[in-house]
């Protein structure tokens, strides 16, 4: 039974972590990006392509700036990406919602794209459809929520532009991030799975020889400072 525990506590010990984030860009604000320029938010790097801004629009903003009343990114120009990917190699991410809005009142607004890049190759791709409602700050909400479809999952990288003429603006979107155990926990892993089975066969052995069952001294035998050894080093071999 001790030896199950501490199994267990093993796995439990390299198990990957996973977990939901928003990304409301909030500690970003007040900032400008240029092409190839990034920030980190949450485990994911930003980056534009071109030019995008961090910020909260209010009644500064000429003509008048779509807003939700909080910190958005905002991209003026037209064919202009944010991208986005995981810092931690390895690590994949779902896009499950975000929020979009009109960049500037009686501004043409065109296609806002997303395109997703699957881990092990392909992509996956959604357009939004804006209601071109914006009345600038003090009014109504001028971003929209949109649920992505359920093909946006495991993704490596996410590109989200604006195409024909669009101005817009993009905050809180939410992820579910996945991470992948690293080949050296794996290796742990099957190395303790080995471990434990040795023993297992070692009991069954030591069973049918005495009626007595397991002993201390067949543990010994067996060689106690081996299985420290080959949990530290990663080893399923024998001495």
């Amino acid at each position: 039974m001790r030896l199950r525990v501490q199994f267990l506590s093993l796995l439990l010990a390299i198990a990957p972590s996973a977990g939901a984030v928003t990304l409301d860009f909030e500690g970003i604000g007040g900032s400008a990006f240029n092409a190839g320029e990034s920030f980190i938010e949450d485990g994911l790097r930003v980056t534009s392509t071109g030019f995008f801004i961090i910020g909260t629009q209010n009644g500064g903003c000429s003509p008048v700036c779509g807003t939700n009343g909080t910190t958005t990114l905002d991209i003026p120009n037209n064919n202009v990406s944010a991208i986005f990917t995981p810092v931690v190699p390895g690590l994949t991410f779902d896009l499950l919602s975000l929020e979009a809005g009109e960049g500037i009142v009686n501004q043409i607004v065109g296609t806002v794209q997303l395109t997703g890049t699957l881990q092990g190759g392909g992509t996956v791709q959604t357009i939004l459809t804006l209601d071109l409602v914006n009345d600038g700050p003090g009014g109504i909400n001028d971003y929209q929520s949109f649920s992505t479809p359920a093909t946006f999952v495991n993704l490596t990288r996410l590109e989200i532009t604006g195409v024909n003429f669009a101005n817009f603006g993009v905050d809180n979107l939410e992820l579910g991030l996945n991470a992948v155990p690293e080949p050296s926990s794996f290796v742990l892993t099957v190395s303790a799975i080995a471990i434990l089975g040795a023993f297992r066969r070692r009991r069954v052995q030591n069973k049918n020889r005495q009626p007595g069952g397991y002993s201390e001294r067949d543990a010994s035998a067996f060689g106690g400072s081996w299985w420290e050894d080959s949990v530290r080093t990663g080893s399923s071999g024998t001495q």
